[in-house]
């Protein structure tokens, strides 16, 4: 019963892992597109500016701020205060990645070697009357690690396009998926 409470566990363990990753993902995605729209809505201001301040100019042949240039460049700083808060933010979420990533690296190493451990306890003299015959193999430990951690699907923030989860630059678009 211990062996499927074992396996519970780390299936549980790797669904959990698999989600916090998919949702830091999704995350810096939501992110991304958040700033790439306010970028854009920043170059239609800067535009709406540049026509303002081009009528007046062509009304009176002189440049002075009226209220109207004031408040769209007012506008302008809002939104760029709020890219440069959004792009605090992504780097935050990219910073914790790849710090979770780390950790998860040190995890793995650490679970492989319990594994070996176990293994080697297993097959020592003392123990082989308690172990089960050997018409039944264990798994290896990386094949063990994979099913534990479970199936993720990573799709590049840009343009939509599946990658593999170790991808940086989207082989599709050839932009990189954190930024």
């Amino acid at each position: 019963m211990g062996l499927l409470t074992d396996l519970k566990q780390k299936l549980e363990k790797g669904i959990e892992s698999t989600s916090q990753r998919s949702k830091k993902v999704l995350d810096i995605s939501r992110i991304t597109l958040l700033i790439r729209s306010k970028k854009e809505s920043e170059e239609e201001l800067y535009q709406r500016l540049g026509r303002e301040i081009y009528r007046y100019w062509d009304l009176k042949g002189r440049l002075d701020l009226t209220d109207l240039t004031r408040a769209t460049i007012g506008q302008i700083k809002e939104v760029r205060e709020k890219i440069d808060e959004l792009e605090q933010t992504l780097e935050e979420l990219k910073k914790r990645q790849l710090a979770s990533e780390a950790d998860r690296k040190v995890e793995k190493a650490l679970t492989t070697e319990q594994v070996i451990a176990s293994r080697n306890e297993s097959t020592s003299p003392s123990s082989t009357a308690r172990n089960l015959p050997d018409s039944d193999p264990e798994p290896t430990p990386a094949s063990d690690e994979n099913w534990a951690e479970g199936q993720a699907i990573f799709f590049c923030s840009h343009c939509g396009n599946q990658v593999d989860e170790d991808t940086i630059i989207c082989p599709h678009c050839k932009q990189n998926i954190y930024d």
